[in-house]
């Protein structure tokens, strides 16, 4: 006849699918603990080359000359002069006609691995490999162009290509983004 309570191997078996449980839950908890870490890493990889190419294209989309070094790493550029009348519709001031340059050379460049306005010294991007970092990638180990000419149609354009990269625990995330501006006063 039985007694009361439970036995010493009903017991066990109960405590050995019990720590199954915990462990499995465990193994969820670090999974996604570590999906959650990569995911916010590539996120704000990306928002900072989106926000520091924007602010590029901002700048460049208006420039009247541009021009590049030779290893494509800076990028100087006149802005024309703007007219003292506001548009009524806009808001804002036009390019001043006849064009002319306003009188400042700007420029941003990269250096060590960082992005700035060279006239404000504002980091616009930092952690940018000059030579493709990703073993995944067909380019790997090869050295890119960060900013290069091209031509969309009849118009000029500036391609910006940049390719950032953060240590995350054991390995290392590659974020790239390239984006073209269209050079509207340029001839």
């Amino acid at each position: 006849m039985r007694r009361r309570g439970f036995s010493l191997v009903e017991v066990s078996i109960g405590l050995v699918i019990l720590m199954m449980g915990m462990l499995g839950l465990l193994n969820l908890y670090l999974y996604g603990a570590k999906s959650i870490t990569r995911t916010t890493i590539d996120t704000n990889l990306s928002q900072r080359n989106a926000q520091g190419l924007r602010r590029m294209s901002e700048q460049l989309r208006m420039a009247m000359s541009v021009e590049l070094n030779e290893e494509g790493t800076t990028v100087t550029y006149q802005l024309p002069a703007m007219s003292d009348s506001v548009d009524p519709f806009t808001g804002e001031h036009e390019v001043a006609v006849p064009r002319a340059w306003d009188g400042v050379t700007r420029s941003f460049s990269i250096e060590g691995g960082i992005l700035s306005d060279d006239q404000t010294g504002q980091v616009l991007v930092e952690g940018i490999s000059l030579t493709d970092p990703d073993p995944d990638s067909s380019q790997y180990g090869q050295t890119y162009t960060p900013f290069a000419f091209s031509t969309i149609g009849s118009s000029r354009a500036l391609s910006i290509q940049l390719i950032t990269s953060q240590f995350m625990g054991v390995q290392t995330r590659f974020v790239r983004l390239k984006t073209t501006v269209m050079l509207r006063n340029m001839p």
